[in-house]
């Protein structure tokens, strides 16, 4: 009776250190990414809301709020590239540790893109145009003469 070799999905033993090797290589980089995540994301989210924090009674003007929305806007872009880049890292190199805390990353990104959109600055309202269908109003000046319309 002919003997059915079971195949195994495990590499052959020569290519076992390589593989380590390759995934130690992948997985180096998607710590450090973790790691800086942790510190640039925070760091970048903090200041975003001093900016517009309320000191000493003074209320922030409309460069404080556009300051406020481009932090925002550069710790979403770093907190997204960060955790697409992990992920694509982590499943290159076969890590459900590495992976799954990389997508735990994606509810904090989705939080800031909230915030972020959430102080979307209002746009300038132009001053508005003087009247062509009302007369100027009639002033009288120092000295007693007046300008008004008409005479």
């Amino acid at each position: 009776m002919p003997q059915l070799r079971a195949s195994s999905s495990t590499p052959p033993p020569s290519s076992a250190p390589e593989q380590q090797e390759r995934r130690r290589l992948l997985l180096a980089p998607a710590a450090l990414l973790g790691l800086g995540w942790t510190c640039v994301v925070p760091v970048l989210t903090l200041r975003a809301v001093l900016e517009t924090a309320v000191f000493f009674g003074e209320q922030p003007d409309a460069a404080d709020r556009a300051a406020q929305h481009h932090d925002l806007g550069v710790a979403v872009g770093v907190s997204a590239a960060v955790v697409v880049v992990g992920l694509a890292l982590a499943v290159r190199a076969r890590s459900n540790a590495a992976a799954t805390a990389f997508a735990v990353l994606v509810l904090p990104t989705l939080v800031l893109a909230l915030l972020w959109l959430g102080t979307v600055p209002a746009p300038a309202h132009p001053a508005p145009a003087p009247s062509l269908t009302r007369p100027p109003v009639c002033q009288e000046h120092s000295g007693g003469d007046t300008r008004c319309p008409g005479g």
